[in-house]
């Protein structure tokens, strides 16, 4: 195989060679998609590239000179010519050890090619190009639709990443934010710990549980010193994070995240509403007028609009602007006047 074949497919193997039973001109051809085709790399349009694999091979019982016994078509999955899926269609040589004296079991195998893993259907260069995907902003559905392959590989890929990003034991930074999120099957509590750097927002670690046991047992494994060098720790309202804080970090100040003070904030905010929506009659205009411009309640103060006055609904046909609009609403009602 020459050397331009070899860049082309990432192929490194010197053994490897053109399939003779295929024609010089359908060496490689495309290849209409075929949906209801049994393999995957057949149903979306590809390019194919037919090539053949076989070399003497020893028996690894006996040591003698296996017999061939035919070929074993296997297929791998390579990167895009010309915006279509290269698939490498491989013939790989098989080989028979009849049972003999100097073999007393039959003994088979099938040629390798260098530098691909036995079974494996995907070419290592469309692995690094995977990881190099990972390592941007991509999602996992984009990384797979870009490449072809399924999600499942790209996930697959991703974890065999962990061993190479194990966090330092011997550093945390001096601003540290937790924040929970729902984990799925990863936690056993069904709620995992993401550990972030305060300043920088870089993910530091994902902490498997939430739970009281896990956290301690997580944080332990850091030195007295590291976790005393902490100064402030971001978190959200959950109350037993607090002792547990104080006694993991001697010296951090605790502070409320401002999402988690906002959503508190707009919880309280809307109950009043409800609460003043059901003391008035059902039948109320302003009743109404509370239900229809409750985000009015909830937008920010300096993103209302002073200019535009339309015929609000539930005051009576009035052209009013969104102030006054809010200005109405509060005063039907103590708890959500201002203060």
């Amino acid at each position: 195989m020459n050397d331009y074949i070899k860049s082309l497919t990432g192929l490194t193997d010197n053994l490897i060679t053109f399939d003779p039973r295929v024609a010089e001109d359908d060496r490689l051809k495309i290849i209409s998609a075929n949906p209801t085709a049994r393999h995957p790399f057949a149903r979306q349009e590809h390019c194919e590239l037919y090539l053949r694999q076989s070399y003497p091979n020893a028996c690894p019982v006996c040591g003698q000179l296996m017999r061939k016994n035919g070929f074993k078509t296997v297929y791998l999955r390579g990167l895009e010519i010309n915006g279509r899926p290269l698939v490498l269609v491989i013939a790989k040589q098989k080989y028979l050890c009849p049972v003999s004296v100097e073999c007393p079991t039959l003994v088979t195998d099938l040629a390798r090619v260098q530098g691909i893993n036995v079974n494996h259907q995907i070419m290592p260069n469309v692995q690094q190009r995977m990881l190099l995907a990972l390592t941007e902003i991509h999602s996992v559905k984009d990384i797979a639709n870009q490449l072809h392959v399924s999600q499942t590989t790209v996930y697959r890929q991703m974890s065999q990443l962990k061993r190479h990003f194990r966090p330092k034991r011997h550093w945390l930074p001096e601003v540290l934010a937790l924040d929970d999120f729902k984990a799925g099957r990863f936690a056993t509590s069904g709620m995992s710990m993401a550990l972030m750097n305060g300043k920088t927002h870089e993910l530091i670690d994902v902490i498997e549980s939430r739970t009281n046991t896990c956290l301690r047992n997580y944080f332990y494994r850091y030195e007295y010193a590291v976790r005393a060098n902490v100064k402030l720790i971001v978190v959200d309202l959950y109350q037993p994070y607090r002792s547990l804080i104080r006694d993991l970090f001697p010296n951090a100040a605790i502070v409320a995240d401002r999402y988690h003070v906002v959503v508190q904030a707009y919880q309280a905010l809307n109950h009043v509403r409800t609460q003043t929506m059901k003391a008035l009659p059902s039948k109320d205009k302003l009743a109404r007028a509370l239900k229809r411009y409750w985000r009015l309640l909830v937008k920010d103060a300096a993103k209302l609009n002073w200019h535009d006055f339309k015929r609000r609904t539930g005051f009576g046909g009035a052209q009013l602007n969104e102030r006054e609009v809010i200005d109405r609403l509060t005063a039907t009602s103590d708890a959500l006047s201002p203060a």
